[in-house]
């Protein structure tokens, strides 16, 4: 059996709101155009039954608003860790909830491209996988039955989606 895991960074944050707290930035008009064209491409990587977890920042909800509608109806579970996380708060995330054969985390940089590298077996990392742009998704499986046991360097790079600019 296989698991999956797709790690999808929020659209482009949108800096000229009236918040000047990171927590409550919005989308970018320029997110907004990326994210459902990267959704569609998801779409034939997307399982049945794939539980999604987010960071609850006002960013990555809106990113979760905008990739869904192309998506298989998934559980949805918001999680206060994933929201400024390094990769011991995300590989957590991952154990406590990776008991499905799916998993999409919609959550931020630095700790997204770090969860990423430590996951890689060696030899899949590739100078792409080095940097996730806002909007950008990551597909990585690993040859485990569930994602919550998919071990440090174990997994192998299925695609990379960037957006075009």
């Amino acid at each position: 059996m296989t698991a999956q895991v797709i790690l999808l960074r929020h659209g482009k944050s949108d800096w000229d709101t009236l918040s000047s707290n990171d927590f409550d930035r919005s989308v970018s008009a320029r997110g907004i155009r990326q994210l459902p064209l990267i959704a569609e491409q998801l779409l034939p990587l997307i399982k049945q039954n794939s539980r999604i977890i987010c960071s609850p920042a006002v960013r990555t909800r809106e990113s979760l608003s905008l990739v869904t509608p192309f998506w298989p109806v998934c559980e949805i579970i918001f999680d206060a860790r994933i929201y400024e996380a390094g990769t011991a708060e995300l590989y957590a995330c991952l154990k406590d909830y990776g008991d499905c054969a799916s998993l999409i985390m919609i959550g931020h940089n630095p700790g997204l491209v770090m969860l990423l590298n430590m996951l890689l077996s060696e030899g899949e990392f590739t100078p792409e996988a080095a940097h996730l742009p806002t909007s950008s998704a990551a597909v990585i499986s690993s040859n485990v039955a569930t994602c919550s046991v998919i071990a440090p360097h174990s997994a192998n790079l299925v695609t990379l989606l960037k957006p075009k600019a």
